[in-house]
């Protein structure tokens, strides 16, 4: 689940270093910014098609259900 600001550059950035990986990718589009909504849609969009994301409402991401398909994530360290 990929949340954040800049959908037009680091998000898509991130998005594809983590479909690179092997990685399924769920963008929840609420919570995802750019400098104007146009270049939010645009980001949004080319990523559904070029890295497969999942673009849903935030509302909609089922973090149960992810838990119990790939465990709880691991505490980061600094």
């Amino acid at each position: 689940v990929l949340v954040g600001i800049s959908g037009d550059s680091c998000i898509t950035f991130t998005a594809h270093d983590a479909y690179m990986r092997d990685l399924a990718l769920i963008l929840p589009k609420d919570a995802i910014a750019s400098l104007s909504e146009k270049e939010n849609q645009a980001s949004l969009k080319n990523l559904e098609r070029t890295v497969n994301a999942t673009v849903i409402p935030s509302i909609d991401v089922d973090f149960k259900k992810l838990k119990e398909m790939y465990g709880a994530p691991k505490e980061l360290t600094v």
